[in-house]
């Protein structure tokens, strides 16, 4: 069984042995749920952007908490004033071991729009499950052999940047994980991905949690 909180835009908390947020993002057109009561043993960021990033330094303290992500994410954290002994930089394929089985591998990728962007892939393994979370992704460019349970993945229009609907619900076929959360934009998104999930040939099942709120599925191998 896995277990997950959905928070808006590209945050994700895991709730495996310890305790993963990935990308506690602040929206600047509206106020997601607040992050701040939030006291997870890792946090894990893909991009240095404030959507990816925003509620990071207002955790509760914590000294024994560590903050993943790339050079760009870590050196935007130090201008916010993080304790640098909490930052760790993480590099393209590199792995650490979070404990109690949890494994994290990163997977990076560069590219440009009006300035370059550096995004970084999460693949969380352990013995409930395992989960890849590809960020601010456009394509898998970069990514290594991950084999997901859970495939979190962002969605939005043509020029954002990211996966579009059709993209999206093409790579979640060929990836085949148990289960796909779409990170989405607004609800336009969700309907298109929904109609480009049932043109596909191969079964997709799309996760609808409510955000805020812990969601549990059950977990079978993969063939």
């Amino acid at each position: 069984m896995l277990t997950f909180t959905y928070h808006g835009l590209a945050c994700v908390e895991l709730e495996l042995a310890i305790c993963l947020l990935l990308n506690p993002g602040r929206s600047p057109y509206e106020e997601l749920e607040l992050l701040t009561t939030k006291n997870p043993d890792y946090v894990l960021v893909s991009s240095s952007a404030d959507v990816f990033m925003g509620y990071v330094s207002q955790f509760p303290p914590n000294p024994d908490r560590m903050i993943f992500g790339n050079e760009q994410v870590i050196a935007s954290l130090q201008e916010q004033g993080i304790d640098i002994t909490q930052l760790r930089a993480i590099k393209h394929a590199e792995s650490f071991d979070a404990g109690q089985g949890v494994v994290v591998t990163a997977y990076e990728q560069s590219y440009e729009t009006d300035q370059l962007i550096t995004n970084t892939m999460y693949y969380v393994t352990s013995k409930q499950a395992n989960v890849l979370h590809l960020g601010q992704a456009q394509n898998l460019r970069g990514l290594g052999d991950c084999r997901p349970h859970l495939l979190c993945i962002p969605i939005a229009g043509p020029k954002s940047g990211v996966f579009t609907p059709q993209a999206a619900a093409e790579t979640a076929a060929l990836i085949e994980p148990n289960y796909v959360l779409p990170l989405l934009g607004d609800v336009a998104q969700s309907t298109q991905f929904d109609i480009a999930v049932a043109a596909q040939k191969k079964k997709i099942t799309r996760l609808f949690p409510a955000e805020g709120e812990a969601y549990s599925v059950p977990i079978y191998e993969r063939k």
